[in-house]
């Protein structure tokens, strides 16, 4: 059995931030390029899931991955809500 060390968790947890907050630059920067908001969402959305398919062993743990990713997601909506949303646009 594959036990992750607490210190790959909070490497694993890092990284995770980064790749988010890269992901946001990279679309706040598309936005006020003046690219339109759904093709920019729509584009990235494609290449995600395409990314996910490809790298997953199997359907049930790519489908396992995306839940949880609209859960976080869904979550930090919830948050930003209560904190004030940026302008995304």
């Amino acid at each position: 059995m594959n036990v992750m060390t607490e210190d790959k968790k909070r490497e694993i947890a890092r990284q995770f931030t980064e790749s988010g907050h890269r992901v946001d630059h990279l679309m706040t920067m598309l936005y006020g390029e003046g690219l339109d908001s759904g093709a920019v969402i729509g584009g990235a959305l494609t290449t995600v899931i395409h990314h996910l398919i490809e790298l997953s062993p199997d359907q049930k743990s790519a489908m396992a991955m995306l839940g949880t990713a609209m859960q976080s997601a869904s979550l930090q909506s919830e948050i930003l809500d209560e904190v004030g949303k940026p302008d995304l646009h």
